[in-house]
């Protein structure tokens, strides 16, 4: 006699919906990859303090924990499954190691070709900035010292 199991686990979930919603956490794995990407182009190219750096931080893990949160609610009755944190982890893991290379070397050349555009531009701005700084401060200086000159002539 050979005994068969039923295609359905202890929560009356078929295997093919289990493998389906498998398939979208890796789906999902690489959505939130793509948000991390985000975080990682915006770090390289505004350097930031590490404080920043730690908001940015509990930012993207609170954000990817409620889109966790969330697939589970949707997808599983709010269980938590291993499998779907596995295919979660892969899905990052695939795009982190494939297209998230891609993003972040377009991402580099674009950085780079911008402030080679702007710091020209922001230098000729902050030039004209210490001029007019060193000429406000010396039309004070000046001031102060007919200011000096003045009481001087009264005292």
């Amino acid at each position: 006699m050979v005994t068969t199991f039923p295609l359905t686990d202890c929560l009356g979930q078929g295997i093919s919906l289990q493998c389906e919603i498998f398939l979208f956490s890796i789906v999902l794995g690489s959505a939130i990859g793509v948000f991390y990407d985000c975080f990682r182009v915006v770090r390289k190219a505004l350097k930031s303090g590490r404080v920043v750096m730690f908001c940015e931080d509990i930012l993207f893990f609170v954000s990817a924990t409620l889109a966790t949160f969330y697939y589970m609610s949707v997808s599983n009755g709010g269980q938590i499954r291993g499998f779907i944190l596995l295919g979660e982890m892969f899905g990052f893991i695939i795009y982190y190691f494939t297209a998230g290379k891609l993003v972040m070397n377009v991402a580099d050349g674009v950085i780079s070709i911008i402030k080679k555009i702007t710091a020209p531009i922001l230098k000729a701005i902050f030039g004209v900035f210490k001029v007019a700084k060193e000429f406000i401060i010396t039309k004070f200086k000046k001031m102060t010292i007919n200011y000096k000159k003045i009481l001087e002539k009264k005292g």
